[in-house]
């Protein structure tokens, strides 16, 4: 999938005095290899998007102090870090919203009772769609790979030793999640070359859990893991 970058957009990532990413002539977001925290480039990318002060869910404007970046498609049913599914917004409506998508909240929020009676009934539904579906993400958006064709980059390697013994407690939640579910929680999220960019946890449990002979990815064809 094409993960939305304005053709126009100039933008540098800078942390520790040094470039970590960069959007080139061609509209590719170019990421180092090295130490990047993939949430805090695509929340400064977002942002530097979506420049408004207005909450696209109350209609109100919104405060300096009171904006936060709202998942489109929540993190707890697959929802992930990229530009396409993430929107500014006030602090009271991220919070209202929780695990709902925009067309839920939407129908949520035509009255206070309403919100309060269904948010719950929703959520339940969700929650048995996750035994079945796992990840509530448009489907146009995932695409499915043999794990062996992904690549690590060394910013993963020198970071976390994912693979040791006993296992990361980090690792440990994901198999046993995988065990419920039968499901990865979130789609690995790649470059176009196959490059991790976001998700290293779960593409080792993947691993470890040994019941998958593909899981599911994000692959952004306008970005590229540079070294």
């Amino acid at each position: 999938m094409l993960m939305h970058i304005p053709e126009n957009l100039e933008f540098t990532f800078v942390r520790g005095s040094k470039i970590r990413a960069y959007t080139n002539k061609e509209g590719i977001l170019k990421v180092s290899a090295t130490s990047v925290s993939w949430e805090d480039l695509m929340y400064a990318l977002a942002y530097e998007i979506n420049d408004t002060n207005i909450c696209p869910y109350c209609g109100q404007p919104i405060r300096k102090n009171k904006l936060t970046l709202d998942h489109i498609y929540p993190r707890d049913f697959g929802g992930i870090s990229i530009t396409n599914n993430l929107i500014p917004c006030c602090r009271k409506c991220n919070s209202d919203k929780g695990s709902l998508n925009p067309e839920e909240f939407g129908i949520a929020l035509k009255s206070k009772k309403a919100f309060n009676e269904m948010k719950g009934s929703i959520i339940d539904e969700k929650t048995k769609m996750r035994y079945k579906r796992g990840i509530l993400i448009p489907n146009e958006w995932v695409t499915y790979c043999y794990p062996c064709d992904l690549k690590v980059r060394g910013f993963y390697k020198k970071c976390f030793d994912l693979f040791s013994n006993p296992k990361p407690k980090k690792i440990m939640e994901n198999l046993n999640y995988i065990k419920r579910y039968n499901h990865l929680k979130r789609p690995v999220v790649t470059d176009k070359n196959f490059v991790i960019l976001d998700g290293y946890s779960w593409y080792v449990a993947a691993i470890e859990s040994g019941q998958f002979r593909k899981i599911p990815i994000i692959r952004l064809e306008n970005v590229e893991v540079y070294f």
